[in-house]
C-alpha cells in the first residue's frame, strides 16, 4: 500500500470484513477540505482477502463542529486533521462506525505538558454507505477537566451475544485514567463516561 514518493498509509483508523468479506480499511488523518464542515480522509478495500488492494479513495466526513485549527500535537507543531483510531465496525444492518478523537470550537482546555495542545473529545461517526460517506453520530464524551488530554484514542466494540447483546463500549485513553462509556442504542446516546 506505500509507494515510493508518497506519504506512508497510517492504518490506526482501523480495518474491518464486512458480511460480504469485502475489507475496509481507514487511514487515521481526516483533514479539512474545499467545503465548510466537510472532511477528507482515505478508504482502501479488497474484495479478494486483501491480495489486491483498491486505494486510497478519498471519503468525505461531514463534521461541521470540528475546530481543525484549535490545536498542535503533542510535541506544539501545526496539526489541522480529526483523529480516527483503530475502531471500525459493521452493525447488524449494514451501517459502519469508526470512533475518531478531535475539538470543537467550545474545546479551549489545555494539556498541562504542552499547552498549545488542547484536550480533545471522542466523537462516534457513522457511515450508511459502506464507508463512501461519514457522519458524525455523536459525542461520546468531552470534559475539559478529564486527565491530561481530554478523550483520545477511543476504541469500539460491539457485544455480539448475551445480556447486553448490542450493546456498543468505547475505552477512552485520557493521558492519565483509562476512561469507558456505553451505548444500548446504536450510538445515538452514551452513558456518563467513567474511569475503568
Amino acid at each position: 500500500m506505500c509507494r515510493p514518493g508518497q506519504d506512508e498509509v497510517n492504518i490506526e483508523g482501523g480495518m474491518v470484513q464486512l458480511g460480504d468479506g469485502t475489507i475496509v480499511a481507514l487511514d487515521t488523518y481526516v483533514v479539512p477540505s474545499d467545503t465548510q464542515g466537510v472532511g477528507t480522509g482515505e478508504v482502501w478495500t479488497s474484495t479478494n482477502d486483501w491480495r489486491t488492494v483498491e486505494g486510497p479513495r478519498e471519503v468525505s466526513f461531514e463534521l461541521p463542529r470540528v475546530d481543525y485549527d484549535a490545536s498542535t500535537d503533542d510535541g506544539g507543531h501545526s496539526h489541522r486533521a480529526a483523529r480516527l483510531h483503530r475502531s471500525l465496525l459493521e452493525l447488524p444492518g449494514g451501517d459502519l462506525l469508526t470512533t475518531m478523537y478531535t475539538w470543537f470550537a467550545e474545546d479551549k482546555a489545555p494539556c498541562a505538558y504542552m499547552p498549545s495542545m488542547l484536550k480533545t473529545r471522542a466523537l462516534l461517526i457513522r457511515s450508511t454507505d459502506r464507508g463512501q460517506t461519514w457522519t458524525c453520530q455523536s459525542t461520546i464524551a468531552a470534559d475539559d477537566g478529564v486527565g491530561s488530554e481530554g478523550f483520545t484514542e477511543p476504541v469500539l466494540l460491539r457485544i455480539s451475544a448475551g445480556e447486553l447483546e448490542g450493546r456498543l463500549i468505547c475505552m477512552m485513553r485520557t493521558g492519565r485514567d483509562l476512561y469507558e462509556a456505553h451505548s444500548d442504542d446504536d450510538g445515538d446516546t452514551w452513558s456518563i463516561y467513567r474511569p475503568v
